[in-house]
């Protein structure tokens, strides 16, 4: 798990400082170890060092410090490192094939790869780490751009292949790790995050008006491959993008970004459904999960899914004859925060399963402004109070020196977790004429969950009809935001991404554009800002894959939301988990948070705001004195500051 960084320069050349900048500022994402690769204009190639490289590369006086190299290079990969799989220094990136002609700077996981390597020995590779980045390397060697297709695990990376004067670029199917990238025809920068990007001096820093709309109506933040800087792109999940680079020519050719996997979305009759079949592919892509040379733990809320993780996990360490007393486990706790509080159940799972216990009560390190400032930062846009609640948790599993947490993240959006998925579900049962279905489902919802009949016609009414919900946003916006905004949101594509015509789609929708893009951005950036890597078994693409294939009625099954998951694990843990109704979701007491904001500190972004293009600060300014928690001063707070922090004007 790492940080990954490059720069192509055909004309002027690349500044190896800001090669080096943009390492820097991504230091967090790595800090165990930084390197670099450099081609001047014949593609030869000079690896270099940094302050922060591994002792054991420094003392061996091999490379110059990149920062005493003045020559005219074309191309630069930086990396840092955090080290989980062979924590020696033979794990050191960029890394090379043999011959000196293949390099990688790659963040993430393969977690398969002990199979891959022993199927390319068949083929005759050899190894000399215990790492997966040489096992990348081989792949590409063995496979070419397909060898994405062989991997199992999150991924972000760029090879230069300079056999044939390219470079390949790769995101992993669901988007866990981020590629983020400028490209001009003679240009093409690329970084784990858009504050790398930004280091270099010809990147203009100017809003997406559109993306920005976007945010601000809709929380629609990853719908597609645009970001909050205008000509700053996201590779999107599940895409690869390849160029040729003509140094003679000074161009950047053949550029071809395509997606090499997609998810069917089918609901086909067979045993693809049954209980036993997802059981089999949790466990799988838990077992994959647990294969760390670096110290392991987990978040549990107490909540279904982070409670089946931990269940799981200890299960499959118990058969390796491991003690579980030695997996520990971090809970947000929140005192006298009544819904928010979700102790009790984390206990249970953690008696349950003989686990070590951390309860950390969040509380914003420093000043609540100088706190969320922070998080934008390392967010890169629209942040929320909510955040600081699991902030201080990670901070304190950085504390224990664990490196690598499990978490539930993922689950929701394959066996519709959400209780809005109740509203497509109805409308779905009523589309196909099944009244009688509709009808029990209705009052079963009513009885197993913890919304009244009259909230779920409520979110009946807004998630499925387009003029409640468009009205709704509509009004807010008007009277919050300035005209600007709205007229730069391009309402039909709104429409496609929030009210889709079935329930496959609207998963479909769910899965690659609305939600949960949007929530593996938030977890990669939270967990790397302290040195953590996460990793996510419900998004492990085989285990969706076979969970997107479940008729719908098997997931929401006598008004329970994600049945199946329940069904499965019937027994295996305490019923007060199993069957619970009330789906707390990421939730935290943030009125006592947003209290703390000193309203000078609010006065002054208000007066000098930059983004005073798109809000009306004197309605911002009045809401704030009344609700300083709303969501509106959130996204107000949040796009100020990420224009300060970034140094970004309006358009």
């Amino acid at each position: 798990m790492c940080g990954i960084a490059g720069i192509v320069d055909l004309k002027k050349g690349i500044r190896t400082g800001e090669l080096e900048s943009m390492t820097k500022v991504i230091s967090h994402r790595g800090p165990d170890d930084e390197g670099y690769i450099l081609l001047d204009r014949e593609l030869r190639t000079q690896e270099a060092i940094g302050n922060d490289t591994c002792a054991a590369i420094k003392g061996k006086n091999l490379f110059p410090m990149i920062g005493d190299l003045q020559d005219e290079y074309v191309m630069g990969f930086g990396h840092r490192r955090l080290s989980i799989f062979d924590l020696s220094e033979a794990g050191h990136q960029p890394l090379s094939d043999k011959t000196g002609k293949i390099w990688l700077t790659y963040n993430g996981e393969v977690y398969n790869f002990p199979e891959i390597r022993s199927e390319l020995k068949e083929r005759g590779y050899d190894f000399h780490t215990g790492a997966d980045t040489e096992v990348v390397v081989a792949s590409y060697l063995e496979w070419g751009e397909q060898c994405v297709t062989h991997f199992n695990g999150m991924w972000s990376f760029a090879i230069w292949d300079g056999r044939n004067h390219k470079i390949f670029c790769s995101r992993d199917r669901l988007g866990a790790k981020p590629f983020h990238y400028f490209l001009t025809n003679d240009k093409f920068i690329f970084g784990s995050e858009i504050k790398e990007i930004v280091q270099c001096a010809d990147v203009p820093r100017v809003i997406n008006e559109e993306v920005l709309a976007a945010n601000l109506i809709y929380n629609l933040t990853d719908y597609n491959d645009q970001t909050l800087i205008k000509g700053i792109k996201a590779l999107l999940p599940g895409y690869n993008l390849s160029a040729r680079i003509n140094v003679q020519e000074q161009k950047i050719t053949d550029v071809n970004v395509y997606q090499y996997w997609d998810v069917a979305m089918t609901e086909e009759q067979d045993t693809a459904w049954e209980p036993a079949v997802i059981e089999k592919e949790i466990d799988r892509s838990i077992k994959y999960r647990l294969r760390s040379d670096a110290p392991l733990g987990a978040l549990l809320s107490g909540g279904l899914d982070s409670s089946i993780l931990v269940t799981k996990a200890c299960g499959q360490l118990k058969e390796r004859g491991e003690n579980t007393a030695d997996f520990q486990t971090f809970t947000a706790c929140y005192e006298n925060a009544g819904e928010h509080d979700e102790t009790k159940y984390a206990k249970l799972v953690n008696r349950y399963n003989g686990c070590s216990e951390n309860l950390v009560y969040p509380r914003p390190s420093g000043s609540v402004e100088k706190h969320f400032e922070e998080l934008v930062w390392h967010l890169e846009g629209i942040t929320y109070f909510s955040f600081f609640g699991v902030d201080e948790v990670l901070r304190a599993v950085e504390e224990k020196k664990i490196r690598v947490i499990l978490n539930g993240q993922g689950s929701d959006e394959t066996m519709f977790g959400y209780e809005r998925y109740y509203a497509f579900y109805f409308k779905e049962l009523l589309k196909k004429l099944k009244f009688g279905r509709f009808l029990k489902e209705y009052k079963l919802a009513v009885k197993n969950s913890r919304l009244t009949f009259r909230e779920l016609c409520m979110h009946f009414a807004y998630f499925c009809f387009p003029m409640v919900r468009n009205g709704r946003k509509s009004s807010m916006a008007a009277k919050y935001y300035t005209p600007v905004v709205k007229k730069n949101l391009s309402a039909k594509q709104i429409n496609q991404l929030l009210f889709p015509k079935t329930l496959d789609k609207m998963l479909y929708t769910e899965l690659h554009n609305t939600q949960l893009t949007h929530i593996l951005r938030f977890d990669d950036r939270l967990y790397m800002k302290h040195s953590i890597e996460s990793r996510v078994p419900f998004i492990d693409y085989e285990y969706v894959e076979q969970a997107c294939r479940i008729p719908s009625g098997k997931k929401i099954h006598n008004g329970y939301t994600k049945s199946i998951l329940r069904q499965i694990m019937d027994g295996k843990m305490p019923d007060e988990i199993t069957w619970r109704k009330d789906k707390v979701g990421f939730s935290s007491p943030v009125e006592r948070w947003a209290e703390k904001i000193p309203e000078a500190y609010m006065d002054d972004l208000i007066q000098n705001a930059r983004s005073g293009k798109y809000f009306n600060l004197k309605e911002i300014k009045t809401l704030f004195k009344k609700c300083p928690a709303h969501t509106v001063i959130q996204n107000f707070l949040s796009v100020e500051i990420f224009m300060r922090l970034f140094d970004v004007e309006a358009a």
